[in-house]
């Protein structure tokens, strides 16, 4: 289908500066692509973690033990052109924001379509590398876990509110956020597991 006819089914309006480009890696690392003999089709957000994109820290709780040990030039990651292309990706969420969520929104959609081709489960994890709390982000008056019920998405967090509201069954039923422990957390690991 066309961008056109996928954002009327979606119920979006595009932005006037709207380009369409790709923004979930689907399928891209060894993980993912072994989830797919379980019965899921996983697509995953990798944007410039904490503040190596230049424009804010998508990473507002991490310690320095995550920091220093971020996923974020594991794999493909040690590439530069990778490492450019999350950098472009977040320059894209800080600066035209409603045309990152479009877009995010439209590759939902292609993998929630394929998966259905293909007989499988789609499933999202929207922070691999950055920790944004997507619950609060809207497009037209919804957010990403409204807009696609079918969808399961999940997250890492080291927010401990995040993580109690999720706990608390304050969040989408579809989205599902695990608290990341760190060296500086202990004290909120404990609130996260009582919860």
């Amino acid at each position: 289908m066309s961008t056109k006819n996928d954002t009327a089914f979606l119920g979006i309006n595009l932005p006037s500066n709207f380009v369409r480009r790709s923004l979930l890696g689907v399928s891209g690392d060894a993980k993912t692509v072994k989830g797919e003999s379980f019965g899921f089709l996983t697509g995953i957000l990798y944007l410039a973690p904490l503040d190596l994109g230049g424009f804010g820290n998508v990473c507002p709780f991490a310690s320095k033990g995550c920091a220093a040990d971020c996923l974020n030039s594991a794999g493909r990651g040690a590439f530069n052109s990778v490492q450019k292309a999350r950098r472009e990706k977040t320059a894209l969420f800080f600066k035209a924001n409603a045309s990152f969520l479009c877009n995010l929104a439209l590759d939902i959609l292609k993998l929630q379509r394929k998966a259905v081709r293909l007989g499988l489960r789609p499933v999202v994890r929207l922070n691999g590398t950055s920790d944004i709390a997507w619950e609060k982000l809207k497009l037209n008056g919804f957010n990403l876990f409204q807009m696609f019920p079918a969808v399961s998405f999940y997250d890492y967090t080291k927010n401990p509110k995040r993580a109690l509201d999720n706990a608390k069954g304050l969040h989408p039923k579809n989205y599902r956020v695990v608290f990341s422990r760190s060296e500086a957390n202990e004290v909120d690991c404990k609130k996260v597991l009582q919860a």
